[in-house]
């Protein structure tokens, strides 16, 4: 309930009969505007802009208000008792608060707060528990986040402006020279951040969907909405427009309840838009082999053959890099099943494939077919502590382990570089033979 302007006076309303009747936390004369005249718990002076039921218990609600910081209700929503411990309260006019967005994770287990651009985490299982804060992309102002059910992070990121030159836009004229919006994903809780939509636009809500969390949706700031379907692996050309919103400024993305195959989009001026949606479900993607060997490994089959490999594919479109990553286990043949980028890239490519304990290695692929097999040649050991050389620092790595087998206590598997279970002279043989040495450097965006 958000009265006016004026006033600024809002709280929440109830209703136990299907929306018949309702019961405000804002009822009686307005008067003093911090005032509650029903006890609610809530401040008069706020704007609600986020109602959560806990989808365990539904007797817990959160509320997000703008100016006053998240509410906690355990029942159904009567009263309130502030939930703001480890939160970074900021001034906003004459009084402290939040002025952000919040949303249920996809895990159903996590609630997500964006306040001042600082991404919050909270566990609702912990009633006590405090809320967390993670790190977002680096530059970047945090607009909304969405986490998937396996964790994954989105964010999206406001423009900003870095220059006052003027710069082409769209479909004509110019603007502010601006960046550092757009989407970018973390796989490791914040801990890095990769951008995958265009830093000139600014994203105004991101959505997995509930079915499919490789699906994802966006709405800018500029009237466009996009999808994808190659979820954290998603590349800038990987976004496919879609049509029947043809308003400006969209502001929030909902999945159709009654139909899967569209999404329901509202405006900040008003008005909601039903959009369809081009992916069926499953989404089918493009694979190929990719085949290594290692060093020291002389079985062609076998278990010391089984390894985490990053792979990076990289490549050049109308001037532009663009950059697909993802991290895959090699199988007792030393081959592994990786995604590839978008079939209209299909030529003029980069591989990057680095194991844990070995030098990377890079290949420029001409062509590439799906279901093919992507031959990268042998990769080189001594990198126990996978910084892409081998120096003093894997050397001391091994001698710590010297003697030790996968039986010992603090055996560290990263010095045993051929995987054959212990730490012998066989693995300092591999160390010497590329002792100074240095892998291909890792693709990154200009």
């Amino acid at each position: 309930v958000n009265a006016s302007n004026a006033t600024r006076a809002g709280g929440i309303a109830r209703s136990l009969d299907g929306g018949v009747t309702w019961t405000s936390s804002i009822l009686g004369d307005v008067g003093d505007l911090l005032s509650d005249p029903n006890n609610s718990g809530l401040p008069r002076r706020s704007i609600i802009s986020s109602i959560i039921f806990d989808p365990v218990n539904r007797d817990v609600v959160y509320v997000l208000s703008s100016g006053a910081g998240v509410y906690r209700s355990t029942n159904g929503g009567v009263t309130f008792t502030p939930h703001n411990q480890g939160i970074a309260l900021q001034t906003h006019g004459a009084f402290q608060g939040i002025a952000g967005t919040m949303r249920l994770g996809r895990d159903g287990s996590t609630l997500l707060l964006v306040n001042d651009g600082i991404i919050y985490q909270l566990d609702i299982a912990n009633q006590a528990g405090a809320w967390t804060a993670l790190n977002g992309p680096p530059d970047a102002i945090v607009e909304r986040v969405e986490k998937t059910r396996e964790g994954v992070l989105y964010v999206t990121t406001q423009l900003q402006q870095i220059s006052s030159g003027r710069i082409p836009f769209g479909d004509g004229g110019t603007r502010a020279d601006i960046g550092l919006g757009g989407v970018f994903v973390s796989t490791d809780n914040g801990h890095t951040w990769r951008q995958i939509f265009t830093d000139m636009y600014h994203v105004t809500d991101i959505v997995s969907a509930s079915r499919n969390s490789d699906i994802l949706y966006l709405a800018s700031r500029e009237g466009k909405v996009y999808a994808s379907a190659r979820g954290s692996r998603t590349v800038h050309t990987d976004w496919v427009r879609l049509d029947g919103f043809n308003f400006h400024h969209p502001k929030n993305i909902f999945e159709n309840p009654l139909n899967n195959k569209s999404i329901i989009v509202s405006s900040h001026c008003g008005g909601t838009w039903d959009v369809v949606i081009p992916f069926d479900d499953p989404i089918p993607q493009n694979t190929a082999t990719l085949r290594v060997s290692f060093q020291g490994r002389t079985a062609p089959q076998g278990p010391a053959n089984i390894e985490r490999l990053d792979v990076v594919w990289a490549w050049t479109s109308n001037g532009n890099t663009f950059i697909a990553e993802e991290i895959v286990s090699t199988d007792h043949n030393g081959e592994a099943q990786i995604t590839l980028p978008p079939a209209s890239e299909s030529s003029g490519l980069t591989i990057w494939v680095k194991g844990e304990r070995t030098l990377a290695v890079s290949r420029n692929i001409e062509k590439i077919e799906p279901g093919s097999t992507i031959n990268v040649g042998v990769l080189l050991g001594g990198d126990a502590n996978g910084d892409n050389e081998v120096d003093l620092n894997d050397l001391s790595i091994f001698m710590n382990n010297y003697g030790r087998n996968s039986s010992s206590p603090g055996f560290n598997r990263l010095a045993d570089f051929n995987n054959d279970g212990e730490v012998d002279l066989n693995d300092l043989s591999i160390l010497v033979s590329n002792y100074g040495r240095r892998g291909a450097p890792r693709p990154t965006l200009p």
